[in-house]
């Protein structure tokens, strides 16, 4: 269809705005495509309320209309892409292997995605990283994933990660040493990262390498879970994390008092705190907040 790459790369350019897909809908509209309509609906739907009425007229479209055309919409798209979740009218999210996406990267510039899902890594982790078309994604999860270190270390340094705003590290079964620390700290997405989940129990000397480089100016949200080991959290206390706002600790281990590993955290500008699961007695939080460390926190969640 002439007219379409041109305006699908503005899409692609500006991934988080409506205008440059509302756009592109009038052009497919004029060449009697119903894609046209699924976009302009799954826009709607992006910005109202999810308890009104409206939401839930806009859900009954999108599915009606995705359960009519995704079959359809999904033919030019290789086969290999599993699980493809649809937002504001494009493939939002979609599972990938790693084998499959190094023989046809160009399905990264098909679609602007938030999230993708990485399958079956183990040897695969240079020719990934090769890849300049990462450029386009914003989100990356390799959570539960089995990586060699090697591979884990070769696409954390990907110089192509450049619009990374969401990793996912929960439950990746890696070594996390100073080298994986390193290359969290100091990639190329390290500018734009906004969310970071880390689910894992590091070794001694991640935490400094991690926490050692020139920090993180986008991060907002911070998860660290179950198998962290609060030694390493007092190390926390050094990150360059000046927009965090959301961090959340769920199930660590803290000592009894939890005084010294939470006052060592980066709680200047966190409005939300989530501690759940953290063993924390009603003496402990009556410290903790003497201590002023809840002094800014206007959400905070310390239920069991």
């Amino acid at each position: 269809m002439d007219g379409y790459q041109p305006l699908l790369a503005a899409v692609m350019a500006e991934p988080e705005a409506d205008e440059p897909r509302l756009v592109l809908a009038d052009f497919l509209e004029e060449h009697g495509d119903p894609r046209a309509k699924f976009i302009r609906v799954q826009c709607d739907l992006a910005n109202v309320d999810r308890l009104s009425h409206e939401y839930y007229e806009l859900t009954e479209a999108s599915d009606a209309l995705l359960a009519k055309h995704e079959a359809e919409w999904m033919e030019s798209l290789p086969k290999f892409l599993r699980k493809p979740i649809f937002r504001r009218g494009f493939i939002s999210e979609a599972t990938i292997t790693a084998k499959d996406l190094v023989k046809a990267p160009s399905v990264l510039a098909a679609a602007p995605y938030e999230i993708v899902r990485l399958n079956r890594l183990k040897g695969a982790g240079d020719a990934l990283a090769a890849l300049p078309e990462w450029s386009h994604v914003r989100g990356l999860d390799l959570s539960s994933l089995k990586v060699p270190e090697e591979d884990l270390l070769a696409l954390l340094y990907s110089p192509h990660l450049t619009s990374l705003t969401h990793l996912d590290l929960t439950g990746v079964q890696s070594r996390m040493d100073r080298d994986a620390g390193k290359a969290l700290a100091t990639g190329a997405f390290r500018s734009t990262l906004r969310t970071l989940e880390f689910h894992h129990n590091p070794e001694a000397d991640f935490m400094p390498a991690f926490t050692n480089g020139e920090g993180f100016p986008e991060l907002r949200e911070l998860r660290l879970g179950l198998e962290f080991s609060p030694l390493t959290l007092p190390k926390l206390g050094r990150l360059e994390a000046p927009k965090l706002e959301h961090l959340v600790l769920n199930g660590v281990a803290f000592e009894k008092s939890g005084l010294k590993e939470v006052s060592a955290l980066p709680l200047e500008n966190v409005r939300r705190f989530d501690l759940r699961g953290v063993a924390l007695d009603d003496q402990a939080i009556k410290k903790l907040g003497e201590a002023g460390a809840f002094d800014n926190i206007i959400e905070l969640d310390i239920s069991n």
